[in-house]
């Protein structure tokens, strides 16, 4: 099977409208100092409507002072 990459790709998927996307919700539900490093935890619960069904899950990460200020790592499991 020959596949596009590339712009052509983009502009298919563009064309196609499957990189449209909805935030439905977006809610913090916890944050507290990081333990370990230094910023904060936090803990969020993310509803994303798109064209292959909703996606609903929650998502840890970590906010700190970057070089270009605030910045956020995702929690790795």
């Amino acid at each position: 099977m020959w596949r596009r990459t590339g712009p052509e790709a983009v502009a298919r998927i563009r064309e196609a409208r499957t990189d449209a996307f909805e935030i439905k919700s977006f809610r913090k539900l916890a944050c507290r100092p990081s333990a370990s490093e230094p910023g904060h935890s936090c803990d969020f619960a993310v509803e994303i409507d798109t064209v292959a069904g909703p996606i609903v899950q929650q998502v840890a990460g970590r906010f700190f002072a970057g070089t270009w200020g605030l910045a956020y790592q995702t929690a790795e499991n």
